[in-house]
């Protein structure tokens, strides 16, 4: 990724998992994942979380099914679990 400006973040797909993407992105990941597609950036977000950012439409907004889809979709990954056994369980299980 290059970027002439720091909050550019053109050519970077960033994903989101986290435990409210049972029912969306909730408070704080919906807004954080807005900020991020306004800067550049590229989503991949699980199905359950896709009406949270859908005011986005589907410019460089990819809906995954799975962690692990989304593990190899994106250049990053941000996780908004609520245990370090949550955590586990995502990054190293099945």
């Amino acid at each position: 990724m290059t970027t002439d400006h720091p909050n550019d973040l053109s050519g970077m797909t960033i994903g989101f998992i986290c435990f409210i993407c049972f029912i969306g992105l909730g408070l704080m990941g919906q807004p954080m994942a807005t900020n991020l597609h306004q800067a550049g950036a590229a989503l991949v977000i699980p199905r359950r979380a896709s009406d949270a950012v859908a005011d986005l439409g589907n410019d460089r907004v990819e809906v995954l099914e799975t962690p692990a889809e989304i593990g190899r979709a994106a250049d990053l990954v941000i996780l908004m679990l609520p245990t370090a056994k949550a955590v586990e369980s995502v990054c190293l299980g099945s």
